[in-house]
């Protein structure tokens, strides 16, 4: 009795083991794919010029750490560093190699890190870099809440 009383309980602890290790990698592949197409609105806004567009896809609070430059805080703030860069002839943004976790398990946090490349607007290769980004959900939506980013 007490045997099968065992298996039984080691079955049902496996059986919880496996749910819950896929419910973690759904919860990553949500939060991954959720990350993936901020990225995408980013460069999309990016391209058309839309500053204040690129500056709403982070937090009213947000930091941005360009290299050699003060940490900026702010929606504002970010507009004009996008808008700075954008006119050096910096025309189109993309990310690879871009890895995504969440933070907490509420999943109201996450973080990812890659590379970024900067496009010129010639369609040359213009600055390629590293970036780490805090990502904060608000009403079901992601924003950067602190994006750090260098060049190579």
């Amino acid at each position: 009795m007490k045997r099968k009383m065992y298996k039984a309980m080691k079955l049902a602890l496996i059986a919880v083991l496996v749910t819950t290790v896929v419910a973690d990698s759904d919860d990553s592949e949500d939060i991954t794919a959720r990350v993936k197409e901020q990225d995408e609105l980013f460069a999309q806004r990016w391209e058309a010029g839309d500053f204040d567009g690129v500056a709403e896809l982070f937090t009213e609070d947000c930091v941005m750490m360009p290299p050699g430059r003060e940490a900026t805080i702010g929606r504002a703030a970010v507009a004009d560093i996008i808008k700075f860069v954008y006119n050096l002839g910096v025309a189109k943004p993309s990310f690879s190699d871009v890895h995504v976790s969440p933070l907490d398990e509420e999943e109201e946090k996450a973080y990812s890190y890659g590379k970024f490349h900067r496009h010129m607007a010639d369609g040359s290769m213009g600055l390629n870099g590293k970036f780490v980004t805090i990502w904060e959900e608000i009403d079901g939506t992601l924003y950067r809440k602190v994006y750090i980013f260098n060049f190579n």
